[in-house]
Formats: structure tokens, C-alpha cells, sequence
């Protein structure tokens, strides 16, 4: 369905401090303020690609919301006690899907949380519905040559399901559809700090801004 495309709010003079978005003489900013008393329950799952900025986003997502971030990879390795890398190797894919699946439901009992989801989450449909049933799905959205440029070749090398650009840019392909299954879709330009996309995301889930 894709969910709904939001455009940019927060122009390039917005900065890169969070001030910018709540500065106290900003009229944006007291609209936000009032709403965030309404955030308390909210859950955010980001999906994307790797190299969308999930992760940097959903921080400040976090902060701006005053919910605490959890980075999904990041519990998986902390409930297994070692690296995605050598779960991967121990246990295959399969058996790291179990266990995403398994920390996903348990942060989606979360009352507020804004979280940062692994690029292949959205391949399992029980994930999504999971995510769709508990709050809002975000899916960061900068395009397939952006997302390149972000990720050394090293970085490529070392993700479990990938080896080369070329396979990079075949999975990402094949994922399409299942990013595609969102509740807001945010089109990242290639030059966009990730406040300006944290404050677009913030805008939408609060009204600020309408």
C-alpha cells in the first residue's frame, strides 16, 4: 500500500541541533510540545535498507518524542550475547529470523518505544502484521544509489546475506513490496540530515505542523 508520502517540513536552514526543531521562538515547536504529552503510548518501527539511517533517525525520533530507542539488531545481539554476524553462522538465517521474530513481539508489548528494525524484518508477513497491529510502520525511503554511497564496500562485505553491490541492489529489489507495506513512507533526499527526516517523522505522528 505504501503508506502515505510525507514532503519535507524542515527546510535547510532547519540545523543540526535540536533546537532547531524546539527552539522556544518556534511556533512549530510549541505546536509539537503540546502534543507530546499524546506520544506516551506510541510505538514507531522504522524499516528500510541498510545505509537508510534507521538507526541515527530513530534516536532522535526518540528523543524528540521523549520514548527510548531500542535498535532490534542491537537486542537480538544482547539477548544471544554475540554479533549478528556469528548468529548468522551458528544458526543460518532461518534461525536468526526466529529470533528477531521473537524480539520484535516482545518490544511490541512496549507501552512507547520508537524502534530501529533490521533491513529483512519486512520480508516475514507475521513481523509486519505484528508491527501494523502495535503502531505505526515508517519506512525510510532514500533511493537504491544513495543507499550505496553510504555503505563502503568493507561494510557490504561483512553483512551475512550480501558479498557485492550487485547483490545489494538485488535484495533490495526483491524487498520492495514488503517496505512498500507501511503506514508513512519518507522519501529521503541524498543531501538530508537525519533531524530534518527525524522532524518530518515527528510532524507527521503528532499533527504538528497541519
Amino acid at each position: 500500500m505504501g503508506g502515505r508520502t510525507v514532503p519535507s517540513l524542515f527546510g535547510e536552514g532547519a540545523g543540526e541541533a535540536r533546537s532547531a526543531v524546539l527552539g522556544a521562538n518556534s511556533k512549530l515547536a510549541e505546536e509539537m510540545r503540546s502534543c507530546i504529552s499524546g506520544a506516551r503510548a506510541m510505538r514507531v518501527f522504522l524499516t528500510g535498507f541498510m545505509g537508510a539511517g534507521k538507526s541515527t533517525v530513530g534516536r532522535l525520533v526518540g528523543e524528540l518524542l521523549h520514548l527510548p530507542f531500542v535498535d532490534l539488531d542491537g537486542r537480538i545481539e544482547e539477548q544471544a550475547g554475540r554479533p549478528i554476524v556469528e548468529i548468522f553462522s551458528d544458526v543460518g538465517e532461518v534461525g536468526f529470523r526466529a529470533l528477531e521474530s521473537e524480539a520484535l513481539v516482545e518490544i511490541a508489548r512496549l507501552s512507547g518505544v520508537v524502534v530501529a528494525t533490521g533491513g529483512g524484518v519486512v520480508a516475514s508477513g507475521s513481523n509486519r502484521r505484528t508491527m501494523h497491529a502495535a503502531g505505526t510502520i515508517v519506512w525510510l525511503d532514500p533511493d537504491i544509489d544513495t543507499l550505496l554511497s553510504r555503505l563502503s564496500a568493507e561494510a557490504i562485505a561483512e553483512r551475512p546475506l550480501l558479498g557485492s553491490r550487485e547483490e545489494a541492489r538485488r535484495l533490495w529489489q526483491t524487498r520492495l513490496a514488503h517496505y512498500e507495506d507501511c503506514d508513512l513512507r519518507i522519501r529521503v533526499r541524498a543531501d538530508e540530515g537525519a533531524l530534518a527526516v527525524a522532524g518530518r517523522i515527528v510532524e507527521h505522528l503528532t499533527g504538528a505542523g497541519a
